[in-house]
């Protein structure tokens, strides 16, 4: 119940702090190393003030990190001929890391999905 006394320029400042959050991950997805610490370091949030954003969305950085590498996996499986372990390379995994974290996801291997 407290999520009604938020004022409207809180929710609009977690609103602006969870889209560019979106946007900082849909650039930079690709990259390993990417982490919730490179965004605060590089946009000038603070970490608990990015944990409570997204929270506001019923999400968290892992979460949304991990959504925009499935959906740009599941398209460069669907578009291209590239080998898995090129696309496990191109949504920041090594290959096997990759096909784990695909098929709990998606519950098949990257190798089902594009043969479907």
């Amino acid at each position: 119940m407290s999520d009604f006394f938020h004022s409207a320029e809180t929710i609009d400042r977690y609103r602006d702090v969870y889209l560019d959050a979106q946007r900082f991950i849909e650039d930079n997805a690709g990259n390993r190393g990417v982490t919730l610490s490179d965004f605060t370091t590089q946009r000038g949030y603070s970490q608990r003030q990015v944990q409570r954003a997204l929270s506001w969305f019923d999400t968290n950085w892992r979460r949304m990190l991990l959504d925009q590498r499935m959906k740009r996996a599941r398209e460069l499986l669907h578009n291209t001929t590239d080998p898995v372990n090129r696309v496990a390379e191109q949504v920041g995994y090594d290959h096997s890391q990759f096909s784990r974290t695909f098929k709990a996801e998606e519950g098949m291997t990257p190798e089902e999905y594009r043969e479907r």
